[in-house]
Formats: C-alpha cells, structure tokens, sequence
C-alpha cells in the first residue's frame, strides 16, 4: 500500500503528476491520496484518479468522539485505574472537548481532536496558567505554523500579522478581504510595524491552513481562527482610545448571535480588564429586567391548582362544545369571507400582525440572548476560576441564574397555551371515547397539564445548569444558592452535582 498525504501541495505540472499517479498504480495493490477540500474541483483534470473511490473525512459525532476519547483514556491510564478515576478523565474530556468545537468553531475531525487531546496533556505537564480555552486554540495555531516550518523567532511576527488581519476582516462585511484590499492592508500594516514580504506571508499562512484564498478574497480558514485574531485586535486596542470600546460593546449587545458570542469568548481570554466583565453582566441585568425570578415557591405555583379545579366545569363545557362544533366551524368560515370582502379589516389585521411579529422577534432575541450570555459566562466560570476574584466569580453566576429563572417566570405566567392543549386534549378524549366518566378525563386532562408545566419548568432548569455548572466552582455555587435560598436556585444545584462533581446526594426524611 501506498499513502501520498496531501498530494495538492505538489508542485509537479498536470501530466507530470498523472504520469505519477499512473505509476503509484502500476507498481502498488493499493494507493491512498489526501488532499485539500479545494482538489475536488480539479481531480476530474487527472484522468488517472477515474479509477479511485473519491471519500470525505467528515466530521465525528458525539458517539465516535466518545469512542476516540474512551480509547485516548484507556492508553493513558492503562488497565489498573479504578472506574471513578476512569470514567471521571472521560468526562472531563468530553466536556472539554465539545466546548472547545462549539458547532463547529473548530471541525470535529479526527486531525482536530487528537491535537486538542494531546494539547490537554501538553499544557496540563507545562502548567500553564489556563485562564480560558484560549490556551489550548492558541495551541492549535501554534502548531499550525511549526508545521508550516516558521522558525520560533518569526513566530511572533506571523501573530502580530494575523492578529491586525483579524481587526481588518472584523471590520469587513464579507468576513474576507479582496486583492486590493489586502494590498491596502499590507500597506497599512508597513506604516505601523515593520515591513514583512507580503507573499511569502500569504503562502506560508495558506500553507499551514489558517488562511484560505479563493478566487476573490482571502479569508481564515476556520471560525476559530477569525474569533481569536479579531477578539484579539480588540484586546490589544483596549488602551489606545474608546473605538475598541464601542466595538465591544456592539458585540455584547449583540451577544445572542454566534459571531458575537463567540468573539467575546475569546476577549475573556486574551483581556482580563474588568470593564469587559462589567458589560457583560449589565447585558445579563437587562434581560427581562421588569420580571421576578422564578422561586417554584409552593405559593407561587398557585395557577396550577386553579386550573386544576376548573377542570371538571371544562370537561363539561367541552361535552357540549363537541357538540356545537359545526355551528362554530361555520360561523368562522363567516368571519373569514367577510375579512376578505372588507380591505380596512385586513389593513388592520396586517397592521397588528406586523405589530406583533415585531414584538414576538423582540422576545426571541431577548430569549436567544438569555441562553447564549448563560453560556458565555458559564464558559467564563468554568475557564476563570483561577484568575477572577470571588465576588465577580458569585456575581456571574448569580445574574446568570437569574435571567434564567426570569425566563421561567415569564414561561410560567404565560401557560395560557398550556391550557388551551388541555382543553383541545379533552376535545381529542371526547372524540374518541365519548363515553368516558367525567372523572376519568378529568384525571388524564390534570395529568396532561402538571407534565406540561413539569417539562418547560425542568428544560429551563437543565439549560441553566449545563451552561452555568463546573466541577470547580461548588464553592460559588452554594454560597449563591443559600443567598437566595430558593427551590428553583436549589434544584439547579441538584442537578449541577452529579452532572459535574459526579456526586448523587440521597436525601433523607
């Protein structure tokens, strides 16, 4: 068998490098090329690859990433450890890694994973102070550049470039910049540094796969990489002016997209400046600032017990609905024609769904920005606990888990949705059974109607705990959960523990 790894990086013409593959095949059983994302668009040029199998590595899964790092811990702590030891390093790498692929901000590849696996062991033996993951994304680069043989003393230069490159393509639209542009930018970057051969640098960053060109522009080849230079722009000018200032805070403000949540990840690590956090938790304080936190005190849950006791005059009512249900479908088909005959109800009807529409994008973007900045300062609890003091450490977390259960609040005082599937669920029984007791559709209707408000109530309280939880920061979080002394701050404890300590506390009484 022949391997021929990365055979698009050969410089040999079009039929000097058929006439090589012809050979490989004539004198082999077997031949295996790799080559660039890029090769596909130029293999059917070479008639001698018609007779191979054309295959993608594609990106590993949370199964097969489980198998890797299952296999990964078993080589390294052998066969003698004992199965907390064991499944505890899995798990923590598990959670390692698929923070640091976040949706793919790094491709989950094997390449990727065995380098991150071995960077976790890497920086551990070196005891790196980790602030952040950031450590372990500037590994990645690190290695990227050796592997594209820059000399350790230039190392420094090709940072410095990439890291002004991130500012310029922050500041572009198309996330990339043209030919002209990158002249300009060169230009520009000889003004304030010294000059480098903007060719030779251009290649070597291709060639160690952190920039990408096409046949337009010029681009990181990976999110992360675009997230760590442009958040690093900012770090660096953080103390030359307030526009850094302005574009971070427009990134906070805008946390609920990716790009921005993700830049302002990477500013954590590449910034310690208290003015960064201070923004964050006043985005955080902002989220449904009008509404209670949810306590799931037994007296704020009242709403579930009214609606409980109504059930036996809806069940009722809804007997008699079955029955009127025609004359109703009919008087609606009514209601629609006429609609369509008058112009100024539709304007109005247009005009208030516009209202609304605008009302309901706002919600989301509030919800959207509630779960990612629950996120981002998870990350920030998890990968700062060695550097943040303790009060900015409980004061994440708090505000964290409040705007959670603010959500939940809002989740819970609108269940006027949940009772209308009660009552369409009632309609459903009568359909199908209508000789059913009163009694027996009441019982299935209360049923149906706790499991509702007990399934949104536990998808907030899990939500919070996977962003918020680590198995570091117990401390912070008991000391939160007695301040605030609730049900809801406590079961989230609940869950946090086994989940991140791999404790189960078994309570008695």
């Amino acid at each position: 068998m022949c391997i021929v790894d990365d055979i698009s990086a050969s410089r040999l013409n079009k039929n000097a490098k058929n006439k090589c593959i012809k050979s490989l095949n004539l004198m082999f059983s077997k031949v295996i090329l790799t080559a660039e994302d890029s090769f596909q668009f130029v293999a059917p040029d070479f008639s001698e690859l018609d007779i191979f199998k054309k295959l993608e590595i594609l990106p590993l899964g949370h199964s097969r990433r489980s198998q890797l790092i299952t296999r990964w811990v078993e080589l390294e702590l052998g066969e003698e450890v004992e199965e907390k030891e064991f499944w505890g390093k899995i798990d923590e790498l598990k959670l390692h890694v698929n923070s640091l692929i976040r949706k793919n901000v790094v491709p989950a590849k094997p390449f990727y994973l065995l380098l991150l696996l071995q960077a976790f062991q890497t920086i551990s033996y070196q005891r790196l102070e980790l602030t952040s993951y950031g450590h372990y994304y500037q590994y990645l680069i690190y290695q990227a550049l050796l592997r594209a043989h820059v000399k350790q003393s230039e190392i420094d230069t090709y940072i410095n470039v990439l890291t002004e490159l991130g500012q310029a393509i922050l500041e572009s639209s198309t996330e990339s910049l043209s030919e002209s542009e990158l002249n300009d930018f060169f230009a520009s970057y000889s003004n304030n540094f010294l000059p480098v051969n903007q060719d030779a640098v251009i290649e070597v960053l291709i060639r160690s796969c952190i920039l990408r060109k096409t046949e337009t522009s010029l681009k990181f080849r990976y999110r992360y990489l675009f997230y760590f230079f442009a958040a690093k722009s900012l770090a660096d000018s953080l103390h030359k002016g307030d526009t850094a200032k302005r574009k971070i805070q427009t990134l906070v403000d805008s946390i609920h997209l990716e790009k921005s949540s993700n830049i302002i990840l990477f500013l954590i690590h590449h910034s310690k400046d208290p003015w960064i956090l201070e923004q964050i938790l006043y985005s955080i304080m902002d989220i449904f600032p009008e509404e209670d936190a949810a306590s799931l005190e037994k007296e704020s849950l009242h709403f579930l017990r009214d609606f409980i006791d109504k059930l036996p005059e809806i069940v009722v009512e809804n007997r008699d609905a079955k029955q009127e249900r025609l004359k109703e479908d009919q008087i609606q088909d009514e209601l629609e024609r006429e609609e369509k005959e008058n112009e100024e109800a539709i304007e109005a009807k247009d005009s208030y769904e516009e209202s609304f529409d605008d009302e309901l994008s706002l919600f989301i973007k509030k919800v959207n920005k509630a779960f990612r900045v629950a996120e981002v300062c998870g990350q920030i609890i998890r990968n700062r606990f060695g550097s943040l003091e303790r009060d900015s450490l409980e004061m994440v977390y708090e505000e964290s888990l409040l705007v959670s259960l603010r959500f939940l609040n809002i989740l819970l005082k609108s269940s006027e949705y949940m009772k209308e599937e009660v009552i369409r669920k009632i309609k459903r029984i009568l359909d199908q059974s209508p000789d059913r007791s009163d009694a027996d559709i009441r019982k299935e209707a209360e049923s149906f109607y706790v499991s509702l408000n007990y399934l949104v109530i536990l998808a907030v309280l899990n939500k919070a705990s996977f962003s918020l939880g680590s198995a570091q920061g117990r401390e912070i979080y008991l000391k939160v959960t007695g301040q605030q002394n609730t049900p809801a701050s406590k079961l989230i404890q609940e869950i946090i523990e086994p989940q991140f300590e791999k404790k189960i506390r078994l309570l008695k009484g």
